[in-house]
């Protein structure tokens, strides 16, 4: 009898054996809400007021080169029937020269806006993913996700909170202005 219980106790063992060696083996894995560090990190607020006053004048620039040809359209209509064809023409055309060169400027502006978004979120992934490294080593994790590509997560995987913690303390906040381009040859 006692040898019938080693054996089905070994048997069972043998069976379990592999299960246990498999989850000892199976990868570990942490979970960070980019999108949260994103736009909760100190970084980021410090970030913010100056990249809404960057937009509010790109917004308030359009508008102020919009109204102006508005009425600068409005007044040559009116003045039309009382111009000479070739004057109406000539100052139509020199006022159409302008108004693609203010929308050049404001399409100018809005790339130097985009170029600031992007550099803010540059700087804030150059200083986070070393943490996550350090994060994923610290809990023998060998694989960090973004909780945005994930189904569902166990919330102990989730260190969301840590990782910001760190990246508060090592990037309080960040520069909205891009280095210059190198110039072109």
């Amino acid at each position: 009898m006692k040898m019938l219980t080693r054996a089905a106790i070994a048997g069972a063992l043998a069976f379990t054996a592999p299960t246990v060696a498999l989850a000892q083996t199976a990868p570990s894995i942490i979970v960070v809400d980019m999108s949260r560090i994103a736009a909760e990190s100190a970084a980021s607020k410090s970030a913010e007021p100056q990249l809404k006053a960057k937009f509010e004048g790109v917004q308030a620039r359009a508008k102020t080169l919009g109204d102006q040809f508005r009425g600068e359209y409005e007044s040559l209509q009116k003045a039309q029937p009382s111009m000479a064809k070739e004057a109406f023409q000539a100052k139509a055309k020199e006022l159409q020269q302008r108004q693609v060169t203010a929308e050049n400027e404001v399409r100018g502006r809005e790339q130097d806006y985009g170029r600031s978004v992007q550099y803010v979120r540059q700087q804030i992934l150059e200083a986070v993913n070393p943490i996550i490294t350090a994060v994923m080593r610290e809990k023998g994790a060998s694989v960090a996700l973004d909780r945005e590509v994930t189904l569902a997560t166990a919330q102990s995987l989730d260190v969301t909170n840590e990782v910001m913690t760190r990246l508060n303390s090592a990037l309080p906040r960040v520069n909205v202005n891009p280095p210059a381009a190198p110039a072109q040859k």
